[in-house]
């Protein structure tokens, strides 16, 4: 019987160090779109039903006569098309990246102390926080600020709860989704056996 150390038994063929492994593992990502022009947004929603309710209108009645309202509706259109314009380019794209379950569970468990307790609210924004890859506007550009707990926080006061909400949403689609790799499975990946070469 051959004395092999650790380290000798880890290089050998056919063996790996499976957190080494683990620590490259690619997480979920996802983009998210968030608007921020709130008022042109309720304006645009706004003048969507006064032309609906003007085509309604329009439509011939039991005589065969009809309203000729297509100036309006015109005018409606173009108002609308600027204000879908002044929407797009208040957007703003997050790029989010899935973490490791550990992190995630080190930031959901963690309370803080009894002279700095953590809120439920404190450990949802660092959890965003972490997620967040990068953010850019329309034209591409990319902010370039480390995201933390009170940014977050600060986002969390500007976004319409709704926009907010989708990011919220996302961060928890590529951090919590446990059962992405059932879906894998059902969607045709056959990882059961080990013959995955």
């Amino acid at each position: 019987m051959t004395d092999t150390n650790p380290v000798e038994a880890a290089q050998q063929p056919g063996t790996f160090d499976v957190l080494s492994f683990l620590e490259q593992v690619a997480y979920p990502t996802e983009k998210v779109v968030v608007f921020t022009d709130a008022a042109s947004a309720e304006e645009y929603v706004k003048l969507n039903k006064e032309r609906s309710a003007l085509e309604a209108a329009s439509k011939p009645d039991a005589e065969g006569k009809a309203p000729d309202v297509a100036s309006e509706v015109a005018e409606l259109t173009v108002k609308i098309e600027e204000l879908g314009e002044k929407i797009r380019k208040s957007s703003l794209i997050f790029n989010l990246r899935g973490m490791p379950p550990g992190m995630v569970r080190d930031v959901l468990d963690n309370e803080g102390t009894e002279d700095n307790p953590v809120t439920e609210q404190d450990r949802d924004n660092e959890l965003i926080a972490m997620t967040i890859e990068r953010v850019t506007d329309q034209n591409n550009n990319v902010d370039p600020r480390v995201w933390d707990q009170k940014t977050v926080a600060k986002l969390r006061r500007f976004l319409k709860e709704g926009e907010f909400g989708k990011l919220v949403t996302a961060v928890g689609n590529v951090n919590l989704n446990a059962a992405v790799f059932d879906q894998a499975t059902d969607a045709g990946f056959s990882g059961r056996g080990t013959d995955l070469a």
